[in-house]
């Protein structure tokens, strides 16, 4: 058995297993029915991968490929079902809430029990917490419950707390594509700064662009499972030559005219899904745009997957985001469709996606980049279904 001798991060043969519960089945779990049965959907398979002292390795994979599964047992947050992982070191997670899970604390408390959980004096905790603060750049709201944060907001309290020390090793998710230019060159910075003194980690992402500039060693996660793992150069060139989605079961018709929005202004977002099959599915979407030198940026990206009632024919569906906080420029609104059946592979289901090379243009109007405004992000997002849908 590999030890991970050499390595920051080693995994060997690990797997992750969900189980979906009926809510009927409730009962019946609770007086252990041993007969009762439950369906199980397999995140991630055999998944074998290692992470040498000192370097960044990155984790391509498209929307559901289990990148954030498997982050996030890797931090801890799950118990994988099957598998053997090694982490030599002290590592910090660039993901969510950071482990903490609590969003009614203050930017303030979040980041004094991030410190204090890692064993800081309340001394050093008081200057700490002025860094993050400054770093952020959150001002008066460091001091507000990150629910009411936008997703840029809390993203920006996440990274400067989980990289105030200097760790052995960072797990971080997407987190560098969020944001304005000013603060993803600081995180960037900042990042290589703690490469620079010898840490390790892994940056689990879709975003090619970004595994180049900061990882050496790359991996391809598809379905669960590793496809492929190498120079990140090569990695990438493979990551892009992986097959599209092949619209078999649903299709994405976006509107015939141009999607313009003002910044500031109620956004409205209207498309068709043409579902050519009765497959319960659930949609999601990011707001990104592509910045020469720097690759693509997330400006806005939801939570999580929406279910939407789709009938077999044309659906028409509508997002709805209040008092858009974009400035005023070119931007990719991109839709991603997954199915609620795990017996469904989602290849047979349509993307929308720069990664795809079909990401739907949306031109933002506005004055000036001052019209943005910040949201909390949980109430933002409306995903409409008309009453009209064909049967």
């Amino acid at each position: 058995m590999n030890t991970g001798q050499g390595y920051a991060i080693s995994c060997e043969n690990l797997s992750k297993e969900f189980y979906i519960i009926d809510e009927h089945l409730n009962w019946r779990i609770v007086f252990r029915d041993k007969n009762t049965p439950f369906s199980a959907f397999q995140a991630l398979s055999d998944v074998s991968l290692n992470v040498p002292k000192g370097k960044f390795v990155g984790i391509l994979g498209r929307n559901g490929a289990g990148k954030s599964t498997l982050l996030r047992i890797l931090g801890g947050v799950y118990a994988p079902t099957s598998g053997v992982i090694h982490i030599k070191g002290e590592a910090s997670c660039l993901f969510e809430m950071g482990g903490l899970g609590n969003n009614r604390l203050t930017g303030h408390a979040y980041a004094d029990r991030f410190l204090d959980i890692y064993g800081i004096n309340k001394f050093q905790r008081q200057q700490l917490v002025r860094n993050i603060q400054d770093f952020s750049e959150l001002g008066k709201d460091f001091h507000k419950p990150i629910y009411s944060y936008s997703s840029g907001m809390a993203a920006r309290l996440y990274f400067a707390t989980a990289t105030e020390l200097q760790h052995q090793i960072y797990l971080v998710d997407e987190l560098l594509s969020v944001g304005d230019e000013h603060f993803q060159a600081k995180c960037w910075k900042r990042l290589r700064e703690r490469f620079s003194n010898g840490a390790s980690g892994i940056l689990v992402t879709h975003d090619w662009s970004a595994v180049i500039k900061l990882c050496e060693y790359a991996y391809i996660l598809d379905q669960g499972r590793i496809v492929t793992g190498g120079r990140a150069d090569v990695i990438v060139q493979k990551y892009l030559d992986l097959p599209l989605p092949n619209r078999e079961l649903a299709e994405i018709i976006p509107s015939s005219t141009p999607y313009v929005a003002q910044s500031g202004k109620d956004c409205h977002l209207a498309f068709d899904i043409l579902l050519k099959q009765p497959v319960p599915l659930a949609v999601n979407y990011s707001i990104e745009r592509f910045r020469g030198g720097h690759g693509w940026e997330i400006i806005l990206l939801n939570d999580e997957y929406v279910e939407i009632p789709c009938r077999k024919g044309v659906n028409p569906v509508s997002i709805r985001i209040p008092n858009l906080p974009l400035a005023a420029g070119d931007y990719y609104f991109n839709l991603f469709l997954k199915s609620l059946n795990p017996a469904v592979d989602n290849l047979k289901l349509d993307s929308r996606s720069w990664t795809y090379g079909n990401g739907i243009p949306l031109q933002v109007k506005g004055k000036n980049a001052n019209a943005s405004v910040h949201l909390p992000w949980r109430t933002q997002v409306r995903i409409k279904q008309h009453d009209n849908a064909s049967h």
